[in-house]
């Protein structure tokens, strides 16, 4: 049995929101100390920092990633600080990160608009929205594809249809002058 956990938590920040200028500087600071510390303990995760919130996933032995998260309840930069998800793993799926961060980007804000929110609070995400933010740490895309056709997202795919209707109209005007 594997000694591997996956600890996902919640928090607001306490210092001021986002500078919308690139990393807030203490999310900087944050990062750089989780990536220093995280390597020589072998936690591994990921950090999305938004509108004043944060979601983290720390993946690794238990002991160390309990005595983390035990630290960053008594952080002062966080408030509300809320464990959502803890679980036992086999593999730690961020092996390759001491700690990615990933910006509020177009899969973020796809996402967001998905479930209706203008803004990045996790507090208000439910189940499912957890697991596909989870999941967009991961890498995997914000929204499922036929989520993204139907609220318009496919719009990208209607040049390539617009060819291949043309081609079939060819190939059938072509077997009518053939006699086919």
């Amino acid at each position: 049995m594997s000694d591997l956990v996956r600890i996902v938590y919640l928090s607001q920040a306490s210092f001021d929101g986002d500078r919308g200028d690139g990393i807030h500087p203490e999310v900087s600071r944050i990062l750089s100390q989780s990536r220093r510390n995280n390597a020589r303990t072998g936690i591994v995760g990921a950090l999305h920092y938004a509108d004043g919130h944060f979601l983290q996933v720390l993946e690794g032995p238990r002991a160390a990633v309990e005595a983390l998260v035990q630290r960053l309840a008594r952080d002062p930069r966080h408030q509300r600080f809320t464990v959502v998800r803890s679980q036992a793993i086999d593999a730690a799926s961020f092996a390759s990160w001491s700690m990615k961060f990933v910006p509020s980007a177009a899969d973020v804000r796809a996402l967001l608009a998905r479930t209706g929110q203008e803004r990045f609070d996790p507090f208000a995400f439910d189940a499912a929205t957890l697991d596909r933010f989870v999941g967009l740490l991961h890498g995997e895309p914000a929204v499922d594809p036929a989520d993204a056709a139907a609220a318009g997202g496919g719009r990208r795919a209607w040049p390539l249809l617009l060819v291949a209707g043309l081609a079939l109209a060819g190939a059938v005007a072509l077997l009518a002058l053939r006699g086919g």
